[in-house]
C-alpha cells in the first residue's frame, strides 16, 4: 500500500514536471517568435495562420490555424486555402474547424464555399457534417434556390443537428423551397425536418398543399404534427373547416395538433370559428385537457356568440364540459350578458369547485348588476355551500344597494358558521342608511352567536365602522363585554381613539 502511494506520488510529480516543461517551451517559443518579429497587423496575422494551415505538418497546429482564421479573417478576402483545407485535409478535425471558420467568416467567403460545404455534408463524420450544415444555415440572406435539392436530401441525416441546420437554411430560401418541402412530408426520413422548415417560412402556402399539411396532423412523429399545426395556424379561414373536422373525429394526437392550429387562428380572429361552436363545445368533454382547455379559451374569445350554448352546457353537460363552459363564460369580454347571470348563479351550486370558481369570476366581471340575482338565490333552505358561494360572490362584486342589507341580516343568523362569518364580512363593508340596524345586528351576533369566531368578527366590524347615531352606545357596550369576556380590552382603547 505504501509502495502504491509512493508510486502515485511519483506519477503526480512526474506529470507536474512535464506540465512545467510544456509551459516553459511554449513561453520560450512565444518569446523567440516575438524576438524574430511576430505578426502585428491583421494582414500579417492572417498570412501567418494561412501559412501554418497550408504547410505545417502538425494536424493540431493546422486545426488551431483554421480556428484562428475563423476569428480574424476578412469575409471579402481570398480564403481559398480554407476551402481547400475543408475539401482535402487528411485530418478530420482540421476539416471540421475549417467548416466552422467559413461559417464564422461569412459574407462572400461563405458563398464561395457553398459547394465545398455541401460536399462535406456527405462525409461519414457526423461532426464535419454538422459543422458544414451550421455554416450553410448562416448564409445571409439565403442560399441560392438551386441548392434546395441537396438540402432536402440532408434533412434525412441521422444526426439531428444536421437536419435542424438544413431546415433553417431551407426556411431562409422561403417560397422556392415550399413545393419540395411539402413533397418531403411523405418521406419517413425527411418529414420531420421538412415540417420544421415549413413552420419557419412566412411566405403564403399554395392552397393545393393544404391536404398534405392537414394529413400531417395525424402523423406518428410529434415533430411533424407540431410543424404542420404551426403552418396551418397562419393560413386563415380557408383551412378552418378541415381543422374542425379533425377536431371532431380525428385520432387523439391529431385532435391535439388541430387545436394548436385553431388556437393560433383564434388569436388572429376568433369570429371565424363561430360557425363551429357546437364542435368546440363537444370538445370540452374530450379525454385530454390539451384539447379541453384551449377549446374553452377559444369559446371565451368568441364573446356573446357562444353564450347561449355555453350556459346550456353549464347546466346539463358532463363534469369536464361544465368546467370548460364555466371557464369560457368567465373569459368573455367585457362580461356575460345580464340575461345569463341566473345561469351563472345556479352554477355556484355545482359539485365541482372548478365550476363554482369560474362562475364566481364570471359574476365578478358582471359587477353590481348581478347583485339582485344573487340576492334572489340566497335561499335559507339551500345547501350551506351554495349559500356560502353566493355570499362570496356578493363580496366580490363590490358595493351594493341598501336593499341588500335585509338579506345579509338574514344570513347573519344562518345555521352554518361559515355563512355567518362571510355575512359579517359583507356587513362590515356595507356602510349605508341602515346604520342602527347594522350595529344592532352586530351586537346581537356578539352576544348571542354560539361561535367565538363569529363573536370576534362582529365586534371587529363594530370597531372599523363608525356607523354613527345609536351605534356609539353599541361600541361602548361591545367594548366592555369584549374586555370582560375575552380579555380584549384593547378594543375599548381602539374605539375611544376612533370615536
Amino acid at each position: 500500500m505504501v509502495q502504491q502511494q509512493m508510486n502515485g506520488s511519483l506519477s503526480i510529480r512526474s506529470k507536474q514536471r512535464w506540465l512545467f516543461v510544456a509551459v516553459a517551451c511554449v513561453s520560450v517559443f512565444s518569446l523567440t517568435t516575438c524576438a524574430r518579429g511576430a505578426p502585428r497587423t491583421d494582414e500579417e496575422r492572417v498570412a501567418f495562420w494561412i501559412e501554418k494551415l497550408a504547410a505545417d505538418n502538425d494536424a493540431t497546429v493546422r486545426a488551431y490555424a483554421a480556428a484562428m482564421l475563423g476569428q480574424i479573417a476578412d469575409a471579402d478576402a481570398d480564403q481559398s486555402t480554407l476551402i481547400e483545407t475543408l475539401m482535402a485535409d487528411p485530418d478530420i478535425h482540421v476539416r471540421t474547424n475549417a467548416a466552422t471558420a467559413l461559417g464564422r467568416i461569412g459574407g462572400e467567403t461563405l458563398l464561395r464555399s457553398v459547394d465545398a460545404l455541401l460536399t462535406a455534408m456527405k462525409h461519414d463524420d457526423a461532426g464535419l457534417r454538422s459543422n458544414a450544415a451550421m455554416a450553410l444555415a448562416g448564409v445571409d440572406p439565403s442560399l441560392p434556390a438551386d441548392h434546395v435539392d441537396a438540402l432536402i436530401v440532408a434533412l434525412g441525416d441521422v444526426t439531428l443537428e444536421v437536419s435542424v441546420y438544413c431546415a433553417t437554411a431551407l426556411a431562409k430560401i422561403g417560397a422556392p423551397a415550399i413545393d419540395d418541402l411539402v413533397a418531403a412530408l411523405a418521406d419517413p426520413d425527411q418529414k420531420a425536418g421538412a415540417a420544421s422548415a415549413l413552420s419557419q417560412i412566412l411566405d403564403e402556402i399554395p392552397p393545393d398543399h393544404l391536404p398534405a399539411l392537414v394529413n400531417g396532423l395525424a402523423d406518428d412523429d410529434a415533430r411533424v404534427r407540431r410543424g404542420c399545426a404551426q403552418v396551418l395556424g397562419r393560413i386563415g379561414d380557408a383551412v378552418v373547416p378541415d381543422l374542425v373536422k379533425v377536431l371532431d373525429s380525428g385520432p387523439q394526437h391529431a385532435k391535439i395538433a388541430a387545436v394548436v392550429a385553431l388556437t393560433q387562428l383564434a388569436l388572429l380572429d376568433a369570429t371565424q370559428l363561430i360557425p363551429h361552436v357546437a364542435v368546440l363545445i363537444k370538445a370540452l368533454d374530450d379525454e385530454s385537457n390539451e384539447v379541453r382547455a384551449p377549446c374553452a379559451t377559444m369559446l371565451g374569445e368568441m364573446g356573446s356568440a357562444a353564450e347561449a350554448q355555453l350556459t346550456i352546457t353549464l347546466a346539463t353537460g358532463s363534469g369536464h364540459a361544465r368546467a370548460g363552459a364555466a371557464k369560457a363564460l368567465a373569459l368573455i369580454v367585457p362580461h356575460v350578458s345580464e340575461e345569463y347571470v341566473p345561469n351563472l348563479v345556479a352554477g355556484l351550486g355545482d359539485m365541482q369547485s372548478l365550476v363554482r370558481r369560474s362562475c364566481r369570476l364570471a359574476i365578478a366581471n358582471v359587477g353590481p348588476m348581478a347583485g339582485l340575482d344573487l340576492i334572489k338565490a340566497l335561499d335559507p333552505n339551500s345547501e350551506a355551500k351554495n349559500r356560502l358561494e353566493i355570499l362570496n360572490s356578493l363580496i366580490e362584486i363590490g358595493p351594493h344597494a341598501d336593499a341588500l342589507v335585509a338579506v345579509l341580516l338574514q344570513a347573519l343568523k344562518d345555521e352554518d358558521v361559515y355563512v355567518r362569518l362571510r355575512a359579517v364580512e359583507v356587513v362590515r363593508d356595507e356602510v349605508g342608511s341602515n346604520s342602527d340596524i347594522v350595529s344592532a345586528a352586530m351586537i346581537d351576533r356578539f352576544e348571542n352567536d354560539p361561535e367565538v369566531s363569529v363573536q370576534l368578527a362582529a365586534i371587529g366590524a363594530l370597531v372599523v365602522n363608525p356607523w354613527g347615531g345609536r351605534a356609539n352606545e353599541a361600541y361602548w357596550h361591545a367594548a366592555r363585554n369584549a374586555g370582560g369576556r375575552f380579555g380584549l380590552g384593547h378594543f375599548g382603547a381602539v374605539i375611544r381613539r376612533r370615536h
